[in-house]
């Protein structure tokens, strides 16, 4: 405890409490005054704690460059701040480092991000096309409530390319695209997401991500549908993509089938949006739907899941335009495991 502050911290619990006035009496009791804070119960592994709500603006600039990348950014915390774990957003994430002020005995924290260059695959430049660069500036907020009933959060990010560097002209883009006009492009991002109990075991989720750009974009910062992240039953990661769009996905968990095992059900949609549709690999609209089931395990910091998805709903853009459109009866299997630290 700290004697200038009264500050008792014991894991993620922290207690303020007001020290003694020098005028009162000793007699007089104080007390205590705790922030805002809320109850969480881990809808998976079952476990309750407490946490402050989270909540946070943060403003930063993106740099994507060969072989890498990286963020000048700064955040302002709101007064019940004590750490910001997500913030960020879109369907192409980069790394990114920081220290969020004010939370004791916290290193910086580095959240892992996709990098997608949007002219090279495995480091080969796609044929008949530059190397193309983009260097936004991105305003964003974020926010996370968990109380005892349900848990929730999202984030929003306004993107607006700054047309600086090499590789990001409009030359490199037409390169790509003849469609493409401008290359100071902009994008408003969003994420949001809905967990809560019901029937008293059951478990409801609820996720949705959007884009909302007014130009034609590069493959790379057009909103994607298809994977494991958004429309299950794809052979391939993201094979459609559109300069606007709107995904959603509800999923239902069963009750314990053993400690930490659990059933699920999912309904997967989504819909994109072109600027200039050439009725041909571009067309003004595209839709994917896809239905599914599997299993999710949780122990301590390991966690599992298995998913099958097949699409109920395929592109409109036939296959023989692109060989990796996603047709309706496809079919996928996705496993994945995780460890938390």
């Amino acid at each position: 405890m700290d004697a200038g502050h009264g500050l008792v911290q014991r894991g993620f619990r922290y207690h303020r409490q007001r020290p003694l006035h020098r005028h009162r009496r000793p007699h007089q009791p104080v007390r205590p005054r705790p922030p805002v804070r809320c109850r969480v119960h881990h809808l998976l592994r079952g476990e309750r704690r407490r946490t402050p709500v989270r909540l946070g603006l943060q403003g930063a600039a993106v740099c994507a460059g060969r072989g890498g990348g990286g963020e000048l950014h700064a955040l302002r915390r709101g007064r019940q701040l004590r750490r910001l774990h997500q913030h960020g957003c879109g369907p192409h994430r980069r790394p990114r480092l920081h220290a969020v002020p004010g939370a004791r005995g916290r290193p910086p924290q580095l959240l892992h991000r996709r990098l997608f260059d949007a002219a090279r695959i495995n480091d080969i430049v796609v044929p008949g096309a530059l190397d193309r660069r983009s260097r936004p500036l991105v305003l964003g907020y974020a926010a996370r409530t968990e109380t005892d009933t349900a848990v929730w959060g999202y984030n929003v990010d306004l993107a607006w390319n700054t047309g600086t560097g090499a590789n990001n002209d409009l030359a490199s883009y037409q390169s790509e695209d003849p469609r493409i006009d401008t290359v100071h492009w902009k994008a408003l991002r969003g994420r949001v997401s809905y967990s809560a109990p019901f029937a008293d075991t059951w478990i409801w989720t609820a996720r949705g991500a959007f884009q909302l750009s007014p130009d034609v974009l590069i493959s790379g910062e057009q909103f994607g549908l298809g994977g494991f992240g958004s429309v299950r039953g794809t052979e391939i990661e993201r094979p459609v993509s559109g300069d606007s769009g709107v995904s959603a996905s509800i999923e239902m968990l069963t009750p314990e089938l053993a400690p930490g095992l659990r059933l699920l059900g999912f309904v997967d949609a989504g819909t994109l949006r072109n600027h200039k549709a050439n009725g041909f690999n571009r067309p003004a609209s595209d839709t994917l739907a896809s239905v599914g089931g599997g299993l999710r395990y949780t122990r301590g910091a390991f966690v599992a899941s298995a998913d099958y998805g097949r699409l109920v709903k395929g592109s409109r853009v036939p296959q023989s335009v692109n060989s990796a459109s996603p047709q309706d009866g496809d079919e996928r299997f996705y496993i994945s495991v995780g460890v938390s630290f």
